[in-house]
């Protein structure tokens, strides 16, 4: 092999630049960063979508929206159960034990011309009598008993002071009305207890002819387990050693 004397021969492309290397470089890292921008766009929105899912929409909606479980209160009592009602609440009466429900004691009853009453007892008589130290007698209008015991008195004569008549006095609870007439029906005597009511434990003087509607305690029937009445009681004599007669027709309130 001859070597001219121009110099050593120079083979074609040698020493050039990697062109095509550099370029496809260039390329792929701008892929790259098109593909990690993609990413973020595309992580983004599904974060927005389920920040979206996750919120009602309005945002002040207290339901669940789409996809979301709802949420359960905790309940006070086992199994999710309602916590019974407190005794005495405005829900209504407690229950007694045997059925039924309580009764206010205080409360009066709601009588009108359609009320259904039931005779107790017709044209009963009674005598108290003062003597001595004796300066009361009670008076049962359930029975009719006279010289009951205070605890179940309904009426009481007591003795006046010198020269004053005796009276007929109310026991606790016991409400009633003075009238002209002995001729009523039980529900004139209602009426007239309700429209002119005696005080209460009034004291009513004793003389032949009184005539006195009453109502029996509504209390007092409710604890014994008996009907409270209606009473019309006539003062049907007065003697002189103190001993009055009564004369009593009674009925049966309902309800």
């Amino acid at each position: 092999m001859s070597i001219s004397g121009d110099g050593p021969s120079k083979i074609p492309g040698a020493g050039r630049p990697g062109r095509p290397a550099g370029r496809l470089q260039r390329l792929l890292v701008a892929v790259s960063v098109v593909l990690a921008a993609t990413s973020t766009v595309i992580a983004l929105r599904a974060a927005d979508r389920v920040d979206a899912l996750a919120s009602p929409a309005g945002g002040d909606n207290d339901e669940p929206g789409p996809g979301t479980a709802p949420t359960i209160e905790a309940s006070a009592t086992p199994d999710g159960l309602a916590a019974p009602d407190e005794p005495g609440t405005p829900d209504g009466p407690d229950p007694l034990p045997g059925g039924g429900t309580q009764v206010d004691p205080t409360a009066q009853p709601t009588l009108d011309a359609q009320t259904q009453y039931t005779v107790h007892y017709p044209q009963q008589t009674l005598t108290l009598r003062l003597s001595g130290n004796n300066q009361s007698m009670h008076a049962d209008l359930d029975e009719p008993l006279a010289d009951a015991p205070s605890a179940v008195a309904d009426i009481t004569l007591r003795g006046g002071y010198s020269n004053a008549p005796a009276n007929l006095v109310l026991g606790r609870d016991v409400r009633g009305s003075q009238v002209v007439e002995s001729g009523l029906t039980p529900h004139d005597c209602s009426e007239q207890i309700r429209i002119a009511p005696l005080g209460a434990e009034a004291q009513v003087p004793v003389r032949q002819g009184v005539v006195l509607c009453l109502w029996t305690s509504r209390a007092a029937a409710i604890n014994s387990g008996i009907a409270q009445l209606v009473v019309k009681l006539e003062i049907t004599g007065v003697s002189a050693d103190g001993a009055v007669s009564l004369r009593m027709d009674a009925w049966k309130i309902p309800g």
